[in-house]
Parts: C-alpha cells; structure tokens; sequence
C-alpha cells in the first residue's frame, strides 16, 4: 500500500507529501525512533483507513500516542474502519474509537457509521475524526 502512495506521490510531484510504513508501537532500528522523535509535531494530516482495528490489542496504546506526538497543534487524525456488528464482533465501535483519540491526546471531532455504497452494495463504514489541541507538542 505504501508503494502505491508513493507512485502517487511522484507522479503529481508532490513535494510537501511523505508515506510511511512503521509499527509505532515497537521501534527497533535506531533509524526508525530518530526518524519518529524528528517528526514530533511537524504532521497536518494522518489517514488511517481500515489500520487501526489491525493493530493487535497491546499495541493500541504506544501506536496512538506516537500518532498523537507527530502530529502539529490542530493537526488532523482522519480514521475509517469497519464496525462492529452481527457479522463483524471484531469491528470497531464509536465509544472504543473515542477512547482510542483520547489516548493519543487528541479532541474527538467525529466518531460514526456512515452508510456506503461500494460496488452495488451498502455497506457500513465506521468514520472518525479527532484535532491534537492547539498549544500541544
């Protein structure tokens, strides 16, 4: 997947744009835990679609704290995944989900099930979005 926003990436020339792929939680290479502490307050933006719920259980916590960590001072968390339902008791609920922001330091802007049309079908799509506050590193 990371390659394929890379590919993007390039072909619109995007200067100001960066994909990256880490386990946030467990930052083994050096290069990886500078490259995260560089980070620190410099992102605008993180999309996380269909991530977050993938992420085992004991590694939620240190995940979204460095998420909240790099992201700026009204910086954006942009989340989707799939609920929980008859079908899916794994999914993702709106209270879990707003536990998850507030874990990262960041104010819940959203948290719902939309209804989506994809592929001829209606499906359900859980949507969140949550701000870091202003005056937070």
């Amino acid at each position: 997947m990371v390659e394929q926003v890379e590919a993007k990436i390039r072909a619109r020339e995007w200067s100001n744009v960066q994909a990256y792929c880490l386990a946030l939680a467990h930052l083994k290479e050096q290069s990886d835990q500078d490259m995260l502490q560089e980070m620190e307050g410099k992102v605008d933006l993180i999309v996380a679609s269909s991530v977050l719920s993938f992420i085992p259980r004991e590694d939620l916590p240190g995940t979204l704290k460095a998420l909240g960590k790099i992201l700026k001072s009204g910086g954006t968390l942009c989340h989707s995944d799939w609920p929980r339902t008859e079908k899916n008791p794994e999914g993702l609920t709106e209270d879990a989900a707003m536990k998850w922001y507030e874990m990262a330091g960041l104010t819940v802007k959203s948290a719902t099930v939309i209804s989506m049309n994809m592929m001829g079908e209606e499906q359900s799509v859980f949507v969140g979005v949550a701000v870091k506050p202003w005056n937070e590193r």
